[in-house]
């Protein structure tokens, strides 16, 4: 009785689980995240700054007429010492189709610069996605680049890796697979 009870519990907590870090990850779907922009460049107000700057950097036209952000900020971190690098920023956007569109631009143009510091933009995951399968592939990712190899690491955790004229998709990533 108490074994059939612990295997019901054990499923449903399963299952709460799962429903929790979904919807954790739709709630960060719109959020950009922002490395390599310098401290202080956006003033008293990153939303201020980042929403006439992406339009001008990428284009208006290449947004939807609603493209607006709906907060930005800096991590909770101290200012960094002189030397070291900027804290990361997070946007995130009222569209997640303007998120979409912005990334895949980004991705197209490059990193650019502010005051002479390369910035980024990645996709915003949460805690759990990015330790689930992000970090994982950080060793296949550098030596796809040096291959000249291109791929995308798509929500959860899938590696998508386009080679040759098709398109390949990996979920596990073993040891052996590297070597």
């Amino acid at each position: 009785m108490h074994e059939v009870q612990l295997a019901h519990l054990t499923d449903r907590v399963q299952r709460v689980e799962y429903r929790v870090e979904d919807v954790e990850g739709r709630s960060q779907r719109n959020k950009v995240c922002i490395i390599g922009l310098p401290e202080r460049a956006e003033g008293a107000d990153m939303v201020t700054f980042l929403e006439p700057w992406l339009k001008s950097l990428l284009g208006e036209q290449q947004f939807t007429p609603f493209f607006g952000l709906e907060r930005a900020q800096r991590g909770p971190a101290k200012l960094p010492a002189s030397g070291r690098p900027p804290r990361p920023g997070v946007a995130k956007l009222l569209h997640y189709k303007d998120r979409d569109i912005l990334l895949q631009r980004v991705r197209e143009a490059g990193p650019f610069e502010v005051e002479n510091s390369r910035v980024n933009m990645f996709p915003g995951y949460t805690v759990e996605v990015q330790a689930k399968g992000g970090g994982s592939y950080l060793e296949v990712k550098r030596l796809l680049r040096e291959e000249g190899i291109c791929y995308a690491l798509l929500f959860p955790s899938k590696l998508k890796i386009m080679w040759e004229g098709r398109t390949h998709f990996c979920q596990t990533l073993r040891k052996h697979d590297l070597a």
